[in-house]
This record gives C-alpha cells, sequence and structure tokens, in this order.
C-alpha cells in the first residue's frame, strides 16, 4: 500500500517556479518518491512496468527518507499539479 501526498500548485506562482527550478520540467504532474523526481506520469507508468516503482519506494522506506523531516510530506510519492483530479487516474492505471 502506497501513501501518496498531492500539491496542488494552481494559483502558487513562487511553488510552481520551485517546481521547475527543481526538475527542469514545466509540465505537470511532477512525482517524486523521497527526494527522487520521477518525472511524470508516463515516467511513473514506464517506471512501474519495468517493475522498478516498488523496489524504489522500499529502498527510500528503508533509508527512513520518506520518514524523515526533511522530506515535507512524509508519503511514498509526491504528486505536484495544478489542475485538480489527474492523480486518481495516475495511479490506477499503474494499480496503485
Amino acid at each position: 500500500n502506497l501513501t501518496f501526498k498531492e500539491i496542488d500548485l494552481t494559483g502558487d506562482y513562487e511553488a510552481r517556479q520551485e517546481l521547475m527550478q527543481k526538475t527542469g520540467q514545466r509540465t505537470v504532474p511532477q512525482i517524486f518518491v523521497g527526494d527522487v523526481h520521477v518525472g511524470g506520469f508516463t515516467d511513473l507508468r514506464a517506471l512501474h512496468s519495468k517493475g522498478e516503482l516498488l523496489p524504489l519506494v522500499e529502498d527510500k522506506r528503508s533509508s527512513a527518507q520518506l520518514t524523515s523531516p526533511n522530506n515535507y510530506n512524509n508519503a511514498d510519492l509526491t504528486y505536484a499539479r495544478f489542475a485538480p483530479q489527474q492523480w486518481p487516474r495516475a495511479a490506477a492505471a499503474c494499480g496503485l
């Protein structure tokens, strides 16, 4: 069972700029596992299809990175978006 945190950046220009600086991407969603930037939905799905998503999550859990106070959300996956209702489709497509 994966936990996730959805962050709505709609109307938050500074947070959007910070996300673009961190990822180099202007599109959404942008997904992180701990401090690892996975990419967007297509990247998440590809990681899952290759069987690499859950091992990445487990690795981050075992290193306590996901429960560290430095990880602002304490969730397995962080999902930053600008528009509502995108995450459920992405999660469902990966069987999460």
